[in-house]
């Protein structure tokens, strides 16, 4: 079956950070297009990072077009945890397609191809321009690829009107649609203080310091928990996770280091008061000692995109999931996707993927998506790219 093989091929070639070669891809895309007839772009504003559209021109291209996204990029891999070659693209007997990127979110990409496929097999003709899009970068906060991409004349001109990006998984028999993301604070804290030989108990070291704004990061942390186990109608949508991802410094282990570094990534529900927050992590800085300072990776703003009868394209994607009687949840996305910077700029997009019945396994180990539901979700973005189409 063609899409689960192409599927296979886009599996097979390797995407992880850090060190990514997307040509392969680009050359399994161009291939793909040339088959579907459709128009290829590729914009690189930064280095090795290529955005790649694929288009499929309306009969009416000057009215606003729909754009869905997808993103080439995924998280690394640990081998030895895997029981199938996470590069291997290969289907079990039950039918799993196996694989990095399974479900996040190489699958999206050929399922919006593939439903193009069949509905130019079928002769359909769309009144809106439709833009298929591949960016890099997604996984690392989108700065090299979506995040340049919609500050630029080359996306203005694609007169975007709506868009839909990648979406969770629902184990039960939903969708999941988001309108938001949950904000994306990462940040770094510098603990600077007296050094020394590690025999001695020196004073104002950055160990100290560390630890403080470790417990108050830890204290946060478990409230959100409490939070979520106290109340059953909370989602992690509804708290913040709060976690360190890095820890640096020290260079051998006879003598205090000089400074000490932690990393962490934040996720703050877009109700957040911003002002208090950060103010509050300040006072942590102070609070910690002379010599901690706080330098930001990322401070996303609250973006929203509008779910009522003024959003037109989301009147037609609402009656189309309708039409289907599959129920469904709308919720703010518990992660922070590309979605969040096409919001910035005014393109309303909700975060969303035809997948039901589906265990999430987005950065798991074992990542795989049932071909099935694959071909579900193909068949319902032929009726649902239609409605978008020609509302």
């Amino acid at each position: 079956m063609e899409a689960v093989e192409n599927l296979r091929k886009y599996l097979k070639i390797p995407t992880v950070h850090p060190d990514i070669n997307y040509e392969p891809v680009l050359d399994l895309l161009k291939q793909i297009a040339n088959d579907l007839k459709l128009s290829v772009g590729v914009y690189q504003y930064v280095a090795g990072n290529p955005i790649i559209v694929l288009t499929w021109i309306g009969t009416h291209p000057s009215l606003k077009s729909v754009l869905l996204n997808s993103h080439m990029d995924t998280v690394p891999v640990i081998k030895e945890n895997w029981v199938y070659d996470p590069f291997g693209g290969v289907v079990d007997a039950e039918g799993n397609i196996h694989g990095r990127g399974a479900q996040d979110c190489k699958s999206v990409g050929l399922m919006y191809l593939e439903a193009i496929r069949r509905l130019k097999n079928a002769g359909v003709r769309l009144q809106r321009t439709v833009h298929v899009l591949f960016v890099p970068d997604e996984e690392l906060g989108g700065n090299k690829g979506m995040g340049v991409f919609v500050n630029t004349d080359d996306f203005r001109a694609l007169n975007v009107g709506f868009a839909i990006d990648e979406g969770f998984a629902n184990a039960d028999n939903k969708f999941t649609i988001s309108y938001s993301d949950r904000l994306s604070w990462k940040f770094v804290v510098d603990c600077e203080g007296t050094t020394g030989h590690a025999s001695f108990l020196l004073n104002d070291t950055p160990g100290e310091k560390l630890t403080y704004f470790l417990n108050k990061v830890y204290e946060l942390r478990d409230e959100s928990k409490q939070k979520l186990k106290q109340d059953p109608s909370l989602s992690l949508s509804d708290v913040i996770s709060a976690n360190l991802t890095q820890l640096q410094g020290g260079y051998t282990s006879n003598v205090i280091p000089e400074k000490l570094t932690l990393v962490f990534d934040f996720r703050l529900p877009p109700t957040t008061d911003l002002a208090k927050f950060e103010e509050s992590i300040s006072r942590w800085c102070e609070e910690a000692g002379t010599g901690v300072t706080i330098r930001f990776l990322s401070k996303n703003q609250p973006y929203a995109t509008k779910l009522d009868k003024s959003n037109q394209f989301w009147v037609a994607f609402e009656n189309g999931i309708q039409e289907l009687q599959v129920p469904y949840e709308i919720i703010v996305y518990k992660a922070t996707t590309d979605a969040y910077h096409l919001r910035r700029v005014g393109v309303p997009c909700i975060g969303f993927v035809p997948l039901r019945n589906t265990v999430p396994l987005k950065h798991s180990d074992n990542e795989y998506l049932n071909t099935n539901a694959f071909l579900e979700a193909i068949d319902f973005y032929t009726k649902l790219i239609p409605a978008l189409g020609n509302c």
